[in-house]
């Protein structure tokens, strides 16, 4: 806890140094006098005159303040501040504790305005505003199931919902004005603010964002949909920055089940994402009715339960024929079931990323087409197996450290399985291997001219690079580690070619280098390489890693041009003569 001394008129800044004393750095700062600590309550003297508006912005802990001045007091642990005659007499909630735990919590109608940073990462399921606010700000990055905006507001501040998480939005007839960035970043880029529902039948007037498109069309960066009235559209489409965003009629959509859906331009449905946040089992229904006509749902949309951390389980139907980007990305889901009979056709970029689930199967019925980059990372999945026509974007299935069994349709024409590793057929590109096997080294065959996105080498102390050509590998590869330690090997006939390229430089351990977790780089006898190969077991090596080297090599290295009774090592395999 902090408590400030009596008779201190401003609040300085104040940070704790290396020995715990307290130390003054003069004036306070834009970050704010206590930002990022973990203060549970903050008591202030009764004289304080002047705090900055930020001061306390970022304080995750904090639970409550006590002041009982007259320019600043608290209300049940709300900072407010009654500002001076010659500025109004207005009443500001300056802030809100972080930590506060309210379910819900409503704005009194004595208060004029709120703070820059009022509810700055506070959590709650309910916010009740109040009509007496006219510009709303202060709700940037805060986390409320719910926010109720009442007629009375005319004004969107700068960055008055920038980067909300809060599913749906409803503003007002009363509003006149919208700032340029004011749903900036809404979601830090998944869109959480799914639907923003505008009452006026006059649009407001809305600054040109900050983002513009090549085309010169002004974009709002990660906006959600607006959706208004039908006698309204006519003036919104009139409206040059309104036209350009994303607009629908309130009878393109439908709430059902806490999920909201919008018509899709082929008459099917979207699920768009949710009312409110959710917990436990969703099941998504098949078809919904749209303004009375019954809408087949065929896309999970963009983000639709990003974030969602109550939620453990999710049957999705048949009729499904897209999970679209970050669809169920870093919520709590541990269990996805997708019903028979599935016509899914396309899994959108880390639609799963960070996810439990440890299954998701896809039988060879399933017309699944493409899995997008990143689509399972970081996901507790225990083993893959891909039909003929599937085909993987990059790092679909980077570290997931308990998978087991990657398998493939023997009709797949893209990739081959070798070992613990999937291949591209055709390049010999690594694209992922095994790493719940627990292994500290790894065998990766062909002549690797990239890698699939980044490889996670964490659980790695060797890698065998084995192609017949020099490795092209470089720091756009993104092979990455979390400790110091992989020894990476290549092939004697190679290795001073792969020293000698500047881009292999990078690979080198140095102070500068972004592989600096690679300990060493070492060459290995032909023969050793290939024998290694064959000890994997592979029979019909594909072309992308059979050697060009004709010659036959006894069991010790010693390379011979005529053999004789014995075994031998040939093109990678083992042979008897």
């Amino acid at each position: 806890n902090l408590k400030v001394i009596e008779n201190e008129k401003y609040i300085r800044h104040h940070v704790y140094d290396r020995e715990n004393k307290w130390s003054d750095h003069g004036p306070i700062s834009f970050l704010g006098t206590f930002y990022g600590t973990h203060i549970e309550e903050i008591t202030l003297p009764d004289g304080v005159e002047d705090i900055a508006e930020d001061a306390f912005y970022g304080n995750d802990g904090l639970k409550a303040f006590h002041v009982k001045g007259e320019h600043y007091f608290d209300r049940d642990g709300v900072l407010m501040h009654r500002t001076s005659a010659d500025k109004g007499n207005r009443l500001v909630l300056v802030k809100y504790p972080e930590a506060k735990k309210d379910k819900e919590y409503t704005v009194a109608d004595d208060v004029d305005s709120l703070g820059c940073n009022a509810f700055y990462g506070v959590k709650m399921e309910v916010l009740n505003l109040s009509s007496s606010i006219k510009w709303i700000r202060g709700l940037e990055f805060s986390n409320s199931g719910q926010v109720n905006i009442p007629e009375g507001p005319v004004g969107l501040a700068d960055r008055a919902f920038y980067g909300i998480w809060t599913p749906v939005l409803s503003l007002p007839a009363s509003l006149k004005y919208i700032s340029s960035s004011a749903f900036s970043h809404i979601g830090v880029g998944r869109g959480e603010t799914k639907m923003v529902y505008l009452q006026g039948e006059v649009p407001a007037h809305m600054e040109a964002p900050w983002n513009s498109s090549d085309s010169g069309k002004v974009i709002i960066s990660f906006i959600p949909t607006f959706c208004v009235k039908p006698s309204a559209l006519a003036a919104y489409q009139a409206d040059s920055v309104w036209a350009a965003q994303h607009l629908i009629t309130t009878d393109q959509q439908c709430q059902t089940d806490n999920m909201l859906f919008v018509e899709q331009e082929d008459g099917s449905a979207m699920l768009l994402g949710v009312v409110r946040n959710v917990t436990g089992e969703v099941v998504i229904p098949a078809q919904v009715s749209v303004n009375g006509t019954a809408r087949q749902v065929t896309t999970i949309g963009n983000g639709a339960f990003y974030f969602q951390r109550g939620m453990t389980r999710c049957t999705v139907p048949a009729s499904v024929q897209k999970i679209e980007t970050y669809a169920f990305s870093y919520n709590g889901l541990k269990q996805i079931d997708i019903a028979s009979g599935s016509q899914l056709r396309e899994i959108g970029v880390a639609a799963f990323e960070g996810d439990s689930i440890s299954r998701f199967d896809i039988p060879d019925e399933m017309p699944l087409e493409w899995i997008g980059n990143a689509a399972f990372e970081g996901t507790c999945i225990e083993s893959v197996y891909l039909p003929a026509q599937t085909r993987l974007g990059k790092g679909v299935f980077n570290s997931c450290y308990d998978l087991k069994h990657i398998d493939v349709n023997a009709a797949n024409p893209y990739y081959k399985v070798m070992g613990d590793v999937l291949y591209d057929a055709q390049t010999g590109a690594f694209q992922t291997y095994a790493a719940g096997n627990k292994q500290d080294s790894l065998v990766i065959l062909g002549d690797q001219q990239t890698m699939a996105f980044w490889f996670d080498a964490s659980k790695l102390k060797k890698l065998y690079l084995l192609g017949h050509e020099r490795p092209i590998l470089t720091s756009r590869n993104y092979l990455w580690s979390d400790k110091m330690g992989l020894t990476l090997y290549v092939r004697e006939s190679v290795y001073d070619k792969f020293m000698e390229n500047e881009e292999s430089n990078h690979w080198y351990p140095h102070s500068e280098s972004p592989f600096s977790f690679i300990k060493d780089i070492k060459a290995i006898p032909d023969a050793e390489a290939d024998a290694m190969i064959s000890t994997l077991g592979i029979r019909n090596t594909p072309s992308f890693c059979r050697s060009t080297d004709d010659n036959y090599y006894r069991l010790d290295g010693v390379r011979t041009t005529n053999p004789v009774k014995g075994v031998y090592i040939h093109q990678g395999h083992k042979v008897v003569k």
